[in-house]
């Protein structure tokens, strides 16, 4: 089974976020098949009785890179994000497509 995390959520100059993860195939998963995910961000509200702000985004990864990547929409500050993503990689034998998630905690840092 693929195995994947979030490894930094950082915000961009137009307000959007760009994640990035440690991606690897399983065994048995073609090494040459490219994989989809989508994803989404939610962190708490500072405000008393404020509802959660949720991003959510897409991305991929692509055979030889060591990680996958995506981007979201606006609304996330700086601080501590609860993380969670779907993935959907492609087999041949049979013919399938497997699909796996995870949850993280990621920082969501500022943008330069």
């Amino acid at each position: 089974m693929p195995k994947g995390n979030f490894t930094s959520a950082k915000l961009q100059s137009d307000g959007t976020v760009s994640v990035v993860g440690p991606f690897s195939p399983g065994p048995g998963d073609p090494l040459d098949r490219p994989m989809v995910l989508g994803f989404y961000l939610v962190q708490d509200s500072t405000e008393a009785g404020g509802k959660p702000t949720k991003v959510d985004g897409t991305g991929g990864w692509w055979p030889g890179q060591t990680d996958w990547f995506g981007a979201g929409g606006t609304g996330l500050k700086p601080g501590p994000a609860q993380a969670t993503a779907i993935a959907i990689l492609p087999h041949d034998e049979p013919p399938a497509f497997v699909t796996f998630t995870w949850n993280d905690t990621v920082e969501v840092e500022a943008a330069d």
